[in-house]
């Protein structure tokens, strides 16, 4: 995906085990909040496949699966990700 501008699309950067400290609740409100007050149209995230948790997290908050994985670096340790995303349009 492009993102013409911010408003687009956003991305959230999940450190490994984020997502399930802050658990489904806190993840619904902030996607509910940047779809709702700020106007963002598509929202992705990722997560170490090494931390399925996230992944499932994600899920359980309307997210699907994308067809796109990459590796990141974190700290100087390259870590692989997948990832999850939900537009507006769906929701």
């Amino acid at each position: 995906m492009v993102m013409r501008d911010w408003l687009d699309g956003l991305r959230l950067g999940m450190i490994t085990g984020v997502l399930t400290v802050i658990g489904a609740e806190a993840l619904a409100a902030v996607i509910a909040y940047f779809f709702g007050e700020v106007g963002v149209l598509r929202i992705e995230s990722q997560h170490d496949p090494q931390n399925p948790a996230s992944g499932r997290v994600m899920q359980k908050c309307g997210m699907q699966k994308l067809d796109y994985e990459e590796d990141l670096e974190y700290k100087g340790v390259m870590r692989h990700c997948i990832y999850y995303g939900i537009e507006k349009a769906n929701v």
